[in-house]
């Protein structure tokens, strides 16, 4: 019989509802635990969620609205320095 636990780490969940004047961002960590967010389309807003985000432990999984313009950010300034993403 196959081994039935998971071997997936756990990964934080990003959503992001992307808007022509601001961002609501809902985060879900590891531990269940939700943050929410609403932010501009500013760079320091953007900063903000990006070390909000190194900080929490393991992996994020982001979806978004736009998935093309902010994934693609996210995976690249959320990377663990000296990793290949």
């Amino acid at each position: 019989m196959a081994d039935s636990t998971n071997a997936t780490p756990a990964c934080n969940l990003v959503a992001i509802d992307v808007a022509r004047y601001g961002n609501a961002v809902l985060v879900e960590t590891t531990n269940g635990k939700r943050h929410r967010f609403k932010m501009v389309n500013s760079a320091a807003d953007f900063s903000r969620l990006i070390d909000f985000l190194r900080g929490l432990p393991g992996a994020c999984r982001a979806a978004s609205s736009q998935p093309v313009t902010i994934t693609v950010r996210l995976r690249i300034d959320c990377s663990v320095p000296g990793s290949r993403s």
